[in-house]
């Protein structure tokens, strides 16, 4: 099933396949459509029990296309547009998969909201080189700054 996520002044194309009772949340890397885990690792997933969500990033796919140099945005918004599509479908807890630039995102949302990863793979990811976590994690976690 797919939907739009309006995020601002962005809408964000999403799908969600499977319907396992454990959330899969897909990242794909910088420029590239969500389409490419359909090559074998959205089915895997499903077939394991998930139900898996994945999304084209702004500026990216069936998302809305700004001209970056005219409308710049920093990847803290990129964590808020992948909250957003999570939440929209309802997932309150979620696996994150991630591929490169998708990964530096999984890093930093794993950091914005703990409360919301179950569990992290990365796949040919760096790390997140700045963060800024304008309100620290409660329950005796200490916030981690990378840079």
């Amino acid at each position: 099933m797919d939907r739009i996520v309006a995020v601002g002044d962005v809408e964000i194309w999403s799908r969600q396949t499977g319907a396992g009772d454990r959330v899969a949340l897909l990242l794909a890397g910088a420029s590239m459509p969500s389409r490419i885990w359909s090559l074998g690792l959205e089915d895997a997933l499903v077939a394991a029990g998930y139900s898996v969500i994945s999304f084209d990033w702004r500026d990216t796919g069936r998302s809305t296309w700004r001209r970056f140099r005219d409308n710049p945005y920093a990847i803290d918004r990129l964590v808020d547009d992948a909250i957003a599509v999570a939440d929209a479908w309802g997932a309150k807890r979620f696996s994150v998969v991630a591929y490169s630039m998708g990964g530096c995102v999984a890093q930093l949302l794993c950091l914005k909201r703990p409360d919301l990863v179950t569990s992290l793979g990365l796949i040919s990811s760096g790390y997140a080189s700045t963060i800024s976590i304008a309100d620290p994690p409660s329950k005796g976690r200490r916030p981690v700054i990378i840079s």
